[in-house]
């Protein structure tokens, strides 16, 4: 019965892990598209413009 209780951990703890590794994964592709939707800004004030869109979640870029 012991080993029951242990299979379930470890499988628990690679699903965690798993998790947290595709969390990592979108994270890193939301930051780049971001950092593209600024890098597309014309002079200071469009960067300021699109971050503050950003930042309020006025765009999805």
């Amino acid at each position: 019965m012991a080993q029951a209780g242990s299979h379930d951990q470890t499988v628990n703890t690679m699903i965690m892990f798993l998790i947290y590794l595709l969390n990592a994964w979108l994270d890193a592709i939301e930051r780049k598209r971001c950092d593209a939707y600024v890098s597309e800004a014309t002079d200071l004030a469009d960067v300021e413009r699109r971050i503050r869109k950003l930042e309020a979640g006025d765009v999805l870029p």
